[in-house]
């Protein structure tokens, strides 16, 4: 019977030395090998555990935020149920408001038609009143030469007039138009002619609307009259209630006033002032930097006082659009035979 050899057996008893150390060399080259890989698998198995650690603590972070989501959910989910139970209620309340803000804005135009006729009808009683009033007798008027001056707004436009309360003369103009009221003074205060001179040369009207009456026969200017620019003793302007600085801008758009004070030489008192020459008057033109446009104008008129030389003016101007303008003052005085021109630059900022 025949013996067979076991598979992966060796028959070590044949081997000769030199075939066993070689066996023994490759055996343990081989373990070497089982060894680099087990400390690879090794390392491996370290990084899928560190792996394995990472994704349950991005489990544990992802389960959290679920909670949160299905807290924040639900209550966004009971907050949107209390709005739609809410809804309505606060329809009807905001429709109430409405209703009664309508209600108030129609009470409201009702009541300011009725204000503006009520205007109209007390600027008719007051015009008739004035009449009567100011109907006096020739010899207690005669010492003076009262002008009274009316403006009214309407529809965004000043419509005015001038009236000579002696004579009840009167002159109708449109916006504030300081040619018209200085014409008007002028005629009825009846200065003589004097050649070759024109009383308003030294104010450019160019642009100044007149309503009527482009031109008054009769009017002319002072004998011997005197040109003194230092009649304006002082100019300064002032806005939202507050005087500016010398040099100070002006803030565009919004109304300001020229206040100046004036110092006659003379001294008004009986033996120079009479019917002719009892008033003075102010006028204020704002021009652009070229100086070839109005861009507004006022006047003012006062009676003077016997024995008072000094005389504080305040001219109410509109707004300015911003930009370098000069203000161009102007005054006569028929007791004193004088007039006076000044010219003040002045700028206006955004």
């Amino acid at each position: 019977m025949t013996k067979t050899k076991k598979k992966g057996s060796t028959n070590y008893s044949r081997m000769t030395k030199a075939q066993l150390l070689e066996s023994i060399a490759e055996n343990n080259d081989h373990l070497n090998k089982k060894d680099k890989e087990l400390e690879q698998l090794q390392v491996k198995l370290k990084q899928k555990n560190q792996q394995m650690k990472e994704l349950h603590q991005e489990l544990v972070k992802i389960k959290r935020v679920q909670k949160n989501s299905k807290v924040e959910k639900q209550n966004l989910i009971e907050k949107l149920q209390r709005s739609e139970e809410q809804a309505p209620d606060l329809i009807k309340k905001l429709e109430k408001q409405l209703t009664e803000s309508n209600r108030k804005r129609k009470s409201l135009k009702r009541e300011a038609q009725k204000l503006n006729k009520k205007i109209c009808e007390l600027e008719e009683e007051l015009s008739a009143q004035e009449k009567s009033k100011y109907r006096l007798s020739e010899d207690i008027a005669a010492p003076r030469t009262a002008f009274r001056i009316d403006l009214y707004q309407r529809q965004g436009d000043y419509h005015g007039r001038i009236i000579h309360l002696l004579t009840k003369n009167e002159k109708k103009f449109t916006g504030v138009d300081q040619a018209a009221i200085s014409e008007f003074i002028i005629k009825h205060i009846k200065i003589k002619p004097l050649e070759g001179k024109e009383i308003l040369s030294s104010i450019p009207l160019e642009g100044l609307d007149r309503s009527e009456d482009k031109e008054i026969s009769g009017v002319s200017p002072l004998q011997e009259i005197q040109v003194q620019a230092e009649l304006f003793e002082k100019i300064r302007f002032q806005q939202r209630e507050r005087y500016l600085d010398a040099m100070q801008p002006l803030d565009a758009g919004m109304q300001f006033s020229v206040h100046t004070c004036l110092n006659f030489p003379v001294v008004p008192n009986e033996t120079n002032m009479d019917i002719d020459s009892i008033a003075y008057a102010v006028h204020v033109v704002a021009m652009d930097e070229s100086e070839k446009k109005v861009v507004a104008h006022n006047s003012v008129a006062d009676i003077l006082s016997s024995g008072e030389v000094r005389y504080e003016n305040r001219i109410d101007m509109p707004g300015l659009d911003p930009g370098k303008y000069y203000i161009k003052l102007y005054t006569i005085a028929p007791f004193a035979k004088i007039e006076a021109n000044k010219q003040v630059e002045l700028n206006v900022e955004a």
